[in-house]
């Protein structure tokens, strides 16, 4: 008996310890939604006043209250959540507008350059299309050239920090570029982004490369077909090539390129204007177009080493051009000779000459390097050439020192006789009715027997 009085005084104390807190008398959720109010009530606390500490004893709201006594168990409604992300800006607006706060709009011909400040690279941008163009040089920090176009229609090209962009419109149409002001620094250029140069058929120029490495020559054209010969800083020669049809050309570092044009429509060149002096320059090449019967001299002015002339022979049925051509050693003596050649080169012995009559209809054109020939017009052809009709005979004379070779357009069709004799008048070789192609004599006399 004793130990159930004991127990019934254990539970009755237990019991009134319980309900100051009341365990029995509020449901759990209140605490949540208690908990819930308290966190909206310090966001619009903090967005209204940032910084500002909230009071000791927060104002208690009507929902609070009506929990507070058990009158409602309703969780507060989330309105006031939904308000602060209307109120919120939409993401990325004010970075757009802030990254290109600035602008500029320039007409044909008008240049700009902007220059980057930032510690990354930076963009500027264009409104650029098919029908608004420009061009544009974009330059390293150390001045040297990393990129650039004609005519572009990039809307968007980047510019590496430190570095600087120049642009040039081109259409007749304006161009708007835009771009962050608190990266970039944009001022009026009062140099184009490029050096460009228009060369017609037969003209030359020159740019030297004042940059440090290497830089491209863009070409522009139809054909874009030229000759040119570049050299290193030094004047060495770097490269060379007749009629090169390209839509780039590298200028070494410190050199220059010189260039003739020889398609028929203009040609134009074009590459950093801070990186490519243009420098007058006389014709690079001889560019000479001969009508028939007209002659022209090539001396080859290096006396160590052979060099080429080119032509635009052709054997072609629809478009035939011919020549004849007699090429001399240094000292004056025959080294080669060709009747109505079609070959498109002649290589020419050191200080040697060549000289070409042209045979065709249609004109011959024949180009050399004024680097290594000089050039005249020739009052006299190449060849000694004669026709000889049935019967008719014709003596030639080996006026130098060796054999001499006399071509001959002997075939089936095309006979005739000859004798060849020595200087001393006796005979070296005789025939009849010969179809041959070349002879060599000392003393030449022929007899054509048949007109066929």
């Amino acid at each position: 008996m004793v130990h159930l009085k004991r127990l019934l005084c254990c539970f009755v104390m237990f019991c009134l310890l319980l309900e100051p807190i009341g365990i029995f008398s509020q449901p759990l959720i209140f605490n949540n939604t208690a908990l819930a109010q308290e966190v909206v009530s310090s966001v619009d606390e903090s967005k209204t006043n940032p910084g500002t500490a909230p009071p000791e004893e927060p104002v208690q709201t009507d929902t609070e209250e009506e929990i507070a006594d058990g009158t409602s168990s309703e969780k507060t409604p989330e309105a006031e959540p939904a308000n602060l992300e209307e109120e919120a800006p939409v993401k990325g607006e004010f970075a757009l507008a802030a990254a290109y706060d600035g602008s500029i709009t320039l007409s044909k011909g008008e240049s700009y350059k902007f220059t980057n400040i930032h510690t990354n690279a930076t963009y500027i941008k264009s409104n650029a299309t098919s029908t608004n163009t420009y061009d544009y040089a974009i330059y390293l920090p150390d001045g040297s050239g990393y990129d650039y176009d004609t005519d572009s229609k990039s809307t968007s090209r980047s510019v590496r920090a430190g570095g600087h962009m120049v642009v040039t419109v081109t259409s007749s149409n304006p161009v708007t570029f835009t771009f962050t002001t608190s990266q970039v620094i944009s001022e009026a250029s009062t140099t184009p982004a490029l050096v460009k140069k228009e060369v017609s058929s037969g003209e030359s120029f020159s740019f030297v490369n004042t940059g440090e490495v290497n830089n491209s020559i863009k070409v522009e054209g139809v054909t874009k077909e030229f000759s040119y010969q570049t050299y290193k800083e030094d004047g060495t020669l770097s490269t060379e090539a007749y009629d090169y049809a390209s839509s780039t050309v590298t200028i070494p570092a410190g050199g220059k390129i010189i260039a003739t044009v020889t398609a028929d429509d203009p040609v134009t060149f074009a590459g950093y204007y801070d990186c490519n002096d243009e420098e007058p320059v006389s014709d690079a090449l001889l560019f000479v177009t001969l009508e028939a019967g007209e002659s022209y001299l090539f001396e080859n002015l290096d006396d160590t080493a052979t060099h080429v002339i080119k032509t635009n022979a052709s054997n072609s049925s629809s478009a035939k051009k011919t020549y004849d051509s007699a090429i001399y050693k240094a000292d004056g003596s025959a080294h080669a000779q060709d009747a109505d050649a079609t070959v498109t080169s002649k290589t020419i012995p050191a200080g040697g000459k060549m000289v070409v009559t042209a045979t065709s209809a249609i004109p011959v054109t024949f180009k050399a390097f004024t680097s290594y020939f000089s050039g005249k017009r020739n009052d006299h052809p190449a060849l000694i050439k004669k026709t000889l009709k049935k019967e008719e005979t014709i003596q030639l004379f080996n006026t130098a020192t060796e054999s001499t070779t006399v071509l001959v357009n002997g075939s089936s069709s095309r006979r005739y006789s000859y004798q060849l004799l020595k200087s001393d008048g006796s005979t070296y070789q005789q025939s009849y009715d010969s179809g041959n192609t070349s002879l060599h004599p000392c003393w030449w006399q022929a007899d054509r027997n048949y007109n066929q």
